[in-house]
């Protein structure tokens, strides 16, 4: 993670907490590195805007947190409603995001899928203590020599505009953490982030294994009926490929180059060896070309993540 400010003059909130870099400020709201005087340790502080109208929300969400105690999920320590600087601290995930990872290339296949089954394992004792997550995204997880830390559980989505009142308005939350998590290992697998329809994991990367393409391809949203919409269910799948996993040959993964538009279309059978005459060549190229602008209004552009 990188420092993007920093007070000349430490700044103390309430006489405990100080201050020490900005990571990062979204819809009015800072992230920072901040130090617990008190205790001596590390935390991360979110500054809200003064007419941010969470407090029950927050509250509700402190409560929650509460219920729910496991070492992978970042738990909430404090909340202060002040009303000229009201602020969130939470345990500091210390190690980097999924996202600061990937910049330095992808991980293994066997190590992608236990990251995301550990979340999903993780999420589904947060579930049952009453408190999805909701935003999960590649900035959400965090991975190194601590472990696994999934860090906005019960702040993230009571901080956005559509969440303010929790869950409402969700009508599957494990469903929705689901997705989310498939759309992660996805990420993990290809360096892409999936938007709608997008091409299966193995068609932009040829190293990835014929069983988690499966489970992503049945996790992502708007999967089948044979879809996996459960943490547990996901925890599962994964679990159970990691004894095939572990027998694959370690592989260097560079960076997929980014597809062509070609690469998003649908695989189709390879055509016959017989060349055509010159006239249906010219036919079929005008109608790969009509398809090519038809097939070109709907593809969806994925989101590099190794930028």
């Amino acid at each position: 993670m990188t420092a993007t400010t920093t007070h000349a003059d430490p700044v103390l909130l309430d006489g405990r907490f100080r201050l020490d870099w900005q990571i990062s400020q979204r819809d009015g709201v800072s992230l920072w590195r901040a130090t617990d005087e008190l205790l001596c340790r590390p935390v991360a502080v979110r500054l809200l805007p003064a007419w941010t109208p969470v407090a029950p929300a927050l509250a509700e969400a402190v409560q929650a947190s509460a219920r729910v105690n496991d070492a992978r999920l970042a738990p909430i320590f404090d909340i202060s409603y002040s009303a000229e600087s009201p602020y969130i601290v939470s345990e500091w995930a210390g190690d980097p995001t999924l996202a600061d990872l990937l910049r330095t290339g992808l991980p293994s296949p066997a190590l992608a899928a236990f990251i995301v089954a550990e979340a999903a394992a993780a999420l589904s004792l947060a579930h049952a203590g009453g408190r999805p997550h909701l935003r999960l995204g590649l900035r959400s997880l965090h991975w190194g020599s601590s472990g696994l830390k999934i860090t906005g559980l019960g702040i993230d989505a009571a901080l956005s505009a559509a969440e303010t009142a929790g869950t409402a308005g969700t009508a599957d939350p494990g469903g929705t953490d689901t997705a989310a998590l498939a759309q992660i290992l996805y990420a993990l697998l290809t360096g892409y982030w999936p938007a709608e329809n997008a091409p299966e994991p193995r068609q932009l990367s040829a190293g990835v294994p014929a069983i988690l393409n499966a489970i992503v391809c049945q996790a992502l949203p708007g999967a089948g009926p044979s879809s996996i919409r459960t943490l547990d269910g996901l925890a599962t799948a994964l679990r159970a490929a990691q004894p095939a996993l572990s027998t694959l040959v370690p592989q260097a993964r560079p960076a997929p180059a980014r597809p062509a538009p070609a690469a998003l279309a649908e695989t189709r059978p390879a055509a016959a060896s017989v060349p055509p005459q010159p006239a249906q060549a010219a036919t079929r190229g005008h109608a790969r070309h009509a398809r090519s602008r038809a097939d070109a209004g709907r593809r969806p552009a994925l989101v590099n993540c190794l930028t």
